[in-house]
């Protein structure tokens, strides 16, 4: 064989190792390739609800324990816009919009269809320069999901509010009407009228006798400065006359000051005999607490005898939180009812309100005065009591309505059939079962006031399952363990 023949043959074997070469780096290339989409294509799991929560291995959720399932992939027409209009199709759970497929299947929380999602529409109108707030979109329901999710609505409107505080509250005296009666001399208790704790007693009525050795000289002594007087007071010597009148009148002032009364001084000058069982009158009405006095007993002057109560009113002192202290003023109305008494009502007022604090259940006292002249409120009962302010007139909106995250206040206003588009707003205090608008609602505008956290979990998961770029990442693969989405 000559040499160009071996030359010729061995360019035909070198070009057949070069394509066989070739061959054999083409597929390693080509399944590496394969390898490295598969790869990236590997399944990732979520928490059914929390989906922020990931990880790239099936482990428990660090919010509530449950198993992370395995996330939907996004459709294959999402790449490169390549795909047919199946794949296109996405769906979703009613119930838990985070729940996700690219073909009908069932909901792996609930059991329901998956039903098809609806393409975000375009926005138009007034809302076009309206920005939304970070991290939510604008929400589109169904007649199916609205129904399902319990979804409604109210307007805003402008209301009476009126700020009221409910609190526990125990009946207790009137200090002001609290009496002590005591013993205005010396002596000895000779009866007594009133025998129990809880009897009754009568202003300027007689509760018992006393004997009192002091008190019957004092009573003679007057006799005679009286008679003296009486013969004196036409002398032609006027200085006599004065002095006769004079040491009646200290004589008198002394037995008054021993709490015998103009009527029993009345008596005594008509009887011209000393009475030795002095009577002893209640200086008010009320209720007997206590009885600290048996006939036959030596008292001194001012040694108790009763304390007694004037029940005809009462008071309430209501426990108000700290955080309440802002709604209750002085003059604000009460109203009391008990369980003793169903269907009834007391109406009082604010009298006063304690300077101090209970340092254990951080709340104020709060004193409320009543009536109470039919005797229903007993000292010490427990009642309940509603403090309430007088009535403002103001823009407001449903305190179910609002979404409070601590940082911010959101509400899903209906701005079409369906359509739900978050709004951050501005509100003052909460006023019973309304908050007042300060900004970001306007009159006749509809919110959702039923449903609320479905919509904000679709929102969410609309603008991307919620996830903070600045939440840190738990171990394990884990997502923040906190909320991120408002």
């Amino acid at each position: 064989m000559d040499n160009t023949k071996k030359l010729q043959l061995v360019g035909l074997l070198v070009g057949a190792l070069l394509l066989a070469g070739g061959g054999v780096f083409f597929t390693q290339f080509q399944a590496r390739d394969s390898h490295a989409e598969h790869a990236h294509a590997a399944t990732s799991y979520i928490c059914p609800m929390h989906p922020q929560i990931t990880s790239d291995k099936p482990s428990e959720c660090p919010i509530c324990g449950m198993d992370l399932v395995p996330a939907p992939s996004k459709p294959a027409a999402a790449k490169a816009g390549q795909g047919t209009d199946e794949a296109k199709a996405q769906y979703i759970c009613p119930m838990h919009p985070q729940i996700t497929s690219d073909k009908p299947s069932e909901c792996p929380i609930c059991g329901m269809d998956l039903v098809p999602a609806q393409a975000k529409p375009a926005r138009h109108g007034a809302h076009d320069g309206e920005a939304l707030p970070a991290g939510l979109e604008e929400v589109v329901l169904s007649p199916e999901q609205l129904v399902l999710a319990n979804v409604k609505t109210e307007a805003i409107e402008p209301r009476m509010l009126s700020a009221g505080v409910t609190a526990p509250a125990k009946i207790t005296f009137d200090e002001t009407r609290l009496t002590q009666i005591t013993a205005w001399i010396d002596g000895r208790i000779e009866k007594l009228y009133v025998n129990a704790t809880g009897d009754r007693v009568s202003k300027g009525k007689p509760i018992g006798t006393l004997y009192s050795p002091e008190a019957v000289a004092t009573m003679q002594e007057y006799l005679v400065a009286l008679r003296s007087y009486k013969q004196m007071r036409n002398s032609e010597y006027p200085d006599l006359a004065e002095g006769s009148k004079s040491l009646l009148d200290a004589s008198r002032q002394r037995l008054k000051l021993w709490g015998i009364t103009d009527g029993q001084i009345k008596q005594l000058e008509r009887t011209q005999s000393p009475t030795l069982a002095l009577a002893i009158n209640a200086p008010s009405s009320g209720v007997v607490l206590s009885k600290r006095v048996q006939p036959g007993q030596y008292v001194k002057t001012g040694d108790v005898l009763y304390e007694v109560a004037d029940l005809s009113q009462v008071w309430a002192e209501a426990d108000v939180f700290e955080a309440q202290m802002k709604d209750v003023k002085v003059g604000h109305r009460a109203t009391l009812t008990s369980p003793s008494y169903p269907g009834k009502t007391f109406v009082g007022k604010v009298s006063f309100i304690y300077p101090f604090l209970n340092p254990e259940t951080r709340s104020m006292k709060v004193r409320v005065e009543l009536a109470n002249r039919d005797g229903l409120l007993k000292p010490e009962m427990f009642v309940t009591a509603s403090l309430q302010a007088p009535g403002t007139q103001a823009l407001a909106v449903p305190a179910s309505a609002v979404l409070d995250t601590g940082k911010r206040q959101i509400v899903y206003v209906e701005t079409e059939a369906g359509t739900f588009r978050p709004r951050e707003v501005s509100l003052g205090s909460k006023i019973g079962d309304h908050y007042p608008v300060l900004g970001g609602l306007s009159k006749g505008e509809h919110v959702a006031t039923s449903g609320g956290f479905l919509i904000d979990a679709n929102s969410q998961i609309q603008a991307g399952f919620g996830v903070d770029a600045e939440a840190p990442v738990a171990p394990h693969g884990h997502g923040a363990g906190a909320h991120g989405g408002h």
